[in-house]
């Protein structure tokens, strides 16, 4: 491959759009996924994932899982799962459900929101 090929090839993967659907909507946060340490005390303790999604023009969806380490895991159960989706409609992020289910201290806990724009309205769930 001489250089010019080289340079070509590298610089259409440097201008290529990071998401499949970059160019296809308004985007106010690039999609991304994001792994954080958690620690108590300076003990680990396990970890959380966040991911910001678009899986289809002008819609999008979050995750959110707070996992225990093993050791943390055999001690007591904290595990908390957050899901959000939405719309992006002129620019505005409109939410159309979120779902959170924890598991905290043997308590299971679910919450179920949807939201309901028209009525500007919140319908709540346990």
């Amino acid at each position: 491959m001489n250089s010019l090929t080289r340079f070509v090839a590298l610089a259409g993967l440097l201008l290529a759009p990071s998401h499949p659907l970059a160019e296809a909507i308004d985007q106010p946060v690039a999609p991304f996924q994001a792994l954080y340490d958690l620690y108590g005390m300076g003990l680990p303790l396990g970890e959380a994932l966040m991911v910001l999604d678009y899986p289809e023009p002008n819609r999008y969806t979050m995750h959110f899982d707070v996992r225990p380490n093993p050791l943390v895991a055999l001690l007591a159960s904290h595990r908390v799962q957050e899901k959000a989706r939405g719309e992006i409609r002129n620019g505005k992020v409109q939410p159309t459900q979120y779902v959170q289910q924890a598991d905290t201290g043997g308590k299971t806990r679910n919450v179920l929101l949807r939201f309901d724009q028209p009525a500007q309205r919140v319908e709540a769930h346990n």
